[in-house]
């Protein structure tokens, strides 16, 4: 077999360079780009991102691809190369001759402080596979950073050691690819995506698309497994996320959007990518997408908040309402930003949910970036079935309980924040691991004294769930929960593990509820 040679090349960014050099890669017509090509030129040239360089890496051996090619294209008369290429984007504008500035920069300053150089500069990379209608593989890029704009992106936040040159660059990112009907359709690759952050989250590898498809597919196939262009059912999607070690629940939006919305919010604060099914009149079967990121409404407008009231009181939970939501979509890309639209035709009723008219799936509408029109077919809003949420199996508690433990402590929260901060209070969940809770810990501004008796002497899980009450942007009280048990009728309080109050003069009150509601401690 002949030998052939790894080469590096690089071009100047711009939108033309880009279509370019996927077509080339891919055997793709130049003058039809798939739609997520055009995406990806949109997303990268936005200044946020702001790319000027692309480099070139070919051949590229992805596992990923190489696991695809090896289950259904090696077997095709016509099959397609084993090898992918590979192009890495800067923000440094090195023109075509990026490979001699990085070799020149390693021999005078070594790996290690070259790559600590480019931490900043280096955006993420594109495999292109060599497969003219779904050209773009594995796709790692950095999401949009600008402290203006309150986004949070904590599912993204996997960091991706990328080899190159000798290099090891870093960039945090979701993985994401266009579905390739062959090998998996969009459930495919929104689960795949899920999967890739809480495998890693867990110190485990990342599955491939094969091996969700053939997870989903191991004990209720519907039809053949390959070609994959039947797409998933409910059925199959759990028992993929079952059959990698993963218990899945599921979220039904109908008849209580605002519980829908906090859950929501609640998984993706924690990390843990929700995948979306969605539907429309216009489609013949649902579509799903992976939720990466949202971004915080921080208007004072009590409209745009999230509201929970449990039945019988007449004030409720209050959280910051989501302005967008940023979503893996494999018919564009990585962090397309969507609209939420929740019905407003209604009043909310004592248990907190909307009445009859508007117990109604919420909506989402996709915001492209840039050129509004280049994507005008796919503009129209689109309902939220449901959701299915990948959950390491000790988690046991589900944000719903958490939400409702929230909301049954208000009224003790209320009463110690008084009169002048208890409208003001907002609410905060989320699951964190321990150590990284006790390490914020540390930036509570707590005394030192209350500082060490947290980290040194609370016997907490793996996860714990983390209720934050705040007022102003101000932390007031973090109540931390215990995941690996369902909440119980006896004790009431039987999850709360402890009360972290800010104001010391709350600690005799709290200590008051504490023992005659359950065995918390009271820091």
């Amino acid at each position: 077999m002949a030998y052939t040679p790894l080469t590096f090349r690089s071009v100047a960014f711009s939108e033309e360079a880009f279509l370019s050099e996927i077509a080339k890669a891919s055997g793709a017509p130049v003058e039809a780009p798939a739609d997520q090509a055009r995406y990806l030129a949109s997303y990268l040239k936005n200044p946020e991102a702001g790319a000027r360089t692309i480099l070139i890496e070919a051949p590229y051996i992805d596992r990923h691809y190489l696991e695809e090619f090896t289950g259904y294209y090696a077997s095709a008369l016509r099959a397609p190369p084993s090898h992918a290429v590979r192009l890495h984007f800067f923000r440094k504008e090195w023109g075509t001759s990026a490979t001699e500035a990085l070799l020149d920069q390693l021999s005078r300053e070594g790996p290690e402080q070259t790559s600590s150089s480019l931490r900043d500069d280096y955006l993420g990379f594109i495999v292109v596979r060599p497969l003219p209608s779904a050209p773009i593989g594995r796709t790692v890029l950095r999401p949009y950073r600008n402290p203006d704009k309150p986004r949070c992106f904590e599912p993204a936040n996997t960091q991706h050691d990328v080899h190159l040159l000798g290099l090891t660059l870093r960039v945090p990112g979701l993985p994401f690819q266009q579905q390739d009907q062959g090998v998996g359709a969009c459930a495919t690759t929104a689960l795949w995506s899920a999967l890739a952050r809480v495998a890693r989250a867990d110190g485990a590898r990342a599955v491939t698309p094969l091996a969700v498809t053939l997870a989903a597919t191991r004990t209720l196939a519907l039809g053949r497994a390959f070609p994959a262009n039947k797409g998933l059912d409910r059925s199959q999607i759990l028992e993929a996320i079952r059959h990698v070690g993963y218990a899945p629940e599921i979220l039904n939006s109908f008849g209580a959007p605002t519980l829908f919305q906090l859950a929501l919010k609640c998984y993706v604060r924690s990390g843990i990518p929700v995948i979306l099914n969605l539907a429309s009149t216009q489609w013949q079967e649902n579509h799903a997408v992976t939720v990466v990121g949202y971004r915080e409404d921080l208007s004072d407008s009590a409209t745009t908040e999230i509201r929970y009231n449990q039945k019988g009181l007449s004030f409720g939970l209050r959280s910051r309402g989501l302005a967008r939501l940023f979503v893996h979509d494999d018919r564009f890309g990585p962090y397309a930003r969507m609209t939420w639209v929740l019905p407003t035709n209604g009043d909310t009723d004592s248990d907190g949910d909307t009445d009859d008219k508007v117990k109604e799936l919420p909506h989402l509408s996709f915001d492209p970036y840039g050129n509004r029109d280049a994507f005008k077919n796919f503009l129209d809003p689109v309902k939220v079935y449901e959701a299915y949420v990948p959950l390491y199996p000790k988690l046991r508690m589900s944000a719903t309980d958490l939400t409702l433990l929230a909301s049954q402590l208000l009224p003790m929260v209320r009463h110690l924040a008084g009169a002048e901060r208890r409208e003001s209070l907002l609410v905060d969940l989320r699951f964190v691991l321990n150590g990284r809770y006790l390490s914020e810990a540390y930036g509570l501004g707590l005394s030192s004294a209350r500082t060490a008796t947290l980290v040194s002497t609370l016997l907490l899980p793996r996860y714990i769930g983390v209720i934050r009450f705040s007022t102003a942007s101000s932390h007031f009280l973090d109540v931390l929960c215990d995941t690996t048990d369902i909440p119980r009728t006896q004790p009431e309080l039987a999850p709360v593990l402890a009360f972290v109050p800010q104001d010391e003069g709350h600690r005799e009150a709290l200590r008051t509820f504490a023992n005659s509601s359950g065995s918390a401690v009271v820091i």
